[in-house]
């Protein structure tokens, strides 16, 4: 099994290299039997750009995580923990990496993740603000 860097997943959606684009787009076509994995860490950088750097819309970006998720083509670390932030990224208010940070900690055993972020915070059952 390979696996794949931010950059190289974002090929999928940025176009503007195109040969780098055809390159992933053959890679990921060829790939044979075993899919590409993507780490949980790659999963949050490859939705953070999304947000900071090619500034999609919401709709648009739960669009593309949830391909990911599902294209056979991938193999995503912790896939039911990624897909759980993607629902509360589509739900709410909160960028997509403070969601996976949340599940990960409520699914790591802590009963609340302690913030200063008004989006974030709004998740009560992930997270809670910081006492004053």
């Amino acid at each position: 099994m390979q696996a794949l860097d931010t950059n190289v997943l974002l090929r999928i959606v940025d176009r503007t290299n195109a040969d780098q684009a055809r390159q992933v787009e053959q890679l990921v076509r060829h790939s044979g039997q075993a899919p590409f994995f993507l780490s949980v860490f790659v999963m949050l950088e490859f939705g953070w750009t999304l947000t900071r750097r090619y500034k999609l819309p919401r709709t648009e970006i739960v669009q593309w995580l949830r391909f990911v998720l599902e294209a056979p083509e991938f193999m995503v670390e912790r896939a039911a923990l990624v897909d759980e932030a993607v629902a509360e990224f589509e739900a709410g208010n909160a960028d997509f990496g403070d969601c996976l940070i949340g599940v990960a900690n409520l699914a790591s055993g802590c009963s609340t993740t302690l913030t200063f972020d008004r989006d974030a915070a709004a998740i009560e059952r992930l997270f809670s603000p910081v006492p004053s």
